[in-house]
């Protein structure tokens, strides 16, 4: 159970990351 939460977060964590650098790319434009 807490494997499963702990991978969760870490595919939370990576979606942001994602998300802010494509929010950073459309501000360079």
């Amino acid at each position: 159970m807490v494997k499963a939460e702990g991978r969760r977060q870490k595919a939370e964590g990576r979606r942001q990351k994602v998300e802010g650098r494509r929010q950073k790319a459309e501000g360079r434009r």
